[in-house]
């Protein structure tokens, strides 16, 4: 009886392996718009190796594994059979398709994405990294470089871990590295070349990506080059709540980065204080008061380098609950009871929406596992103008 189980399972691995199309949901859709296809109208094919698209008589007309996905959308609206869900590649291709089903497919193709890179041990690095020092326990390695994850360290540990261990293809070595730093694909085994290069040509995109994980202190390195620079930005542009004595301690720590133990350039604060206090800060007293609170605290750290200078500054944001945030700056035209321009923060902890000028938040974070995880946009014309709109919507 086992022997007879054990045949029967056999033949349908083998088979799931040496025909994977006939292990598929299927879907019927319309191309909409994207890259020509020999025929229009089509049937979704999405099993565990990837998604196809083929004809009535179920010749394949496109084939995209998991790997090859970047990302998948869709846009619901009020007519059932014009809801459409779009494809995006590390080509840069972007297929969009009309289907009543459109919803159910993106969530099918979510499920697989988000599941794979939890089990992957492949990962492709989105920059440059050097390890601290010589004879580390740390992992060099380029932008492009594969790396495969190592010691029981998985997609899942790169998502909810600051540091990972691995072994890098090209060169040999193991090591450890910060997980930011690389991208994980969604795959269970070793993919091709081609999409290797692919993903490393168009890394820019996989940067765009919320800090998850990052600890000031923990990463000298990336806090150094890449976590301060990304920061100061937005502290200037006044997205964060930031009291008096904070802007001021901040604006000492910008101070010594730039000029270190020089006292030469204090005299010359109040002509550049757009450069070290937040824009929306500016005003609340002189600039002559704001020149002696900032030398007060420039006092303070005597002695620091400009070094350890970034390192305190990103530790005081940290405290703050927009700290690695992505704000975009929005205008609303269904709340009446909101303001008409807003703020929007999206962080680890969800979308939260912030009042421009109080930064109070106007609606508290919509977690990801209480929203619709798609943010739809359409485009409305209007004679020479153009405009989007971007809907968040919370799941019923």
């Amino acid at each position: 009886m086992i022997e007879t189980l054990k045949v029967k399972e056999d033949v349908v691995s083998y088979a799931k392996f040496k025909w994977p199309l006939l292990f598929s949901r299927f879907y019927e859709a319309y191309r909409n718009s994207g890259p020509n296809l020999p025929k229009n109208d089509v049937i979704i094919a999405v099993n565990w190796t990837g998604v196809y698209v083929v004809d009535d008589q179920e010749q394949v007309l496109l084939e995209l594994s998991f790997p090859e996905i970047t990302t998948v959308a869709s846009q619901k609206t009020n007519k059932v059979f014009t809801q459409t869900f779009t494809l995006c590649t590390v080509r840069g291709e972007e297929f969009t398709f009309q289907s009543p089903n459109a919803e159910d497919i993106r969530d099918l193709v979510v499920y697989f994405l988000e599941g794979l890179k939890k089990r992957s041990s492949f990962v492709i690095a989105l920059q440059d990294y050097k390890a601290p020092g010589e004879g580390s326990s740390f992992l060099s390695f380029h932008r492009g470089d594969l790396i495969l994850l190592e010691e029981g360290s998985t997609g899942e540990t790169v998502q909810n871990s600051g540091w990972c261990v691995g072994r890098c293809d090209r060169t040999g070595e193991k090591g450890d590295f910060p997980a930011e730093t690389v991208y994980v694909l969604p795959t269970l085994s070793k993919p091709p070349s081609d999409i290797l290069v692919c993903i490393s040509i168009r890394s820019v995109f996989f940067m765009k990506k919320l800090w998850t994980n990052t600890v000031p202190g923990k990463d000298r390195n990336a806090d150094l080059i890449f976590h301060f620079h990304q920061e100061l930005p937005k502290l200037l542009r006044g997205y964060h709540k930031c009291s008096k004595e904070e802007a001021a301690k901040l604006a000492a720590l910008v101070y010594r980065v730039r000029f270190g133990e020089s006292k030469q350039e204090l005299q010359a604060i109040p002509q550049m204080l757009r450069e070290l206090i937040p824009s929306d800060s500016i005003k609340i007293q002189s600039s002559t008061e704001w020149k002696r609170c900032i030398i007060a605290a420039y006092n303070q750290d005597a002695g620091m380098s400009p070094e350890d200078a970034k390192i305190t500054f990103l530790k005081i944001i940290y405290r703050w609950p927009t700290f690695g945030s992505a704000f975009f700056e929005v205008k609303q035209t269904t709340e009446p009871n909101y303001p008409e321009m807003l703020l929007i923060a999206i962080n680890k902890h969800g979308v939260s929406l912030i009042h421009p000028q109080t930064k109070e938040y106007v609606q508290i974070n919509w977690t990801f596992t209480k929203s619709e995880n798609c943010i739809y946009m359409k485009k409305d014309s209007k004679a020479s103008t153009t405009r989007k709109v971007y809907n968040w919507r919370k799941k019923k």
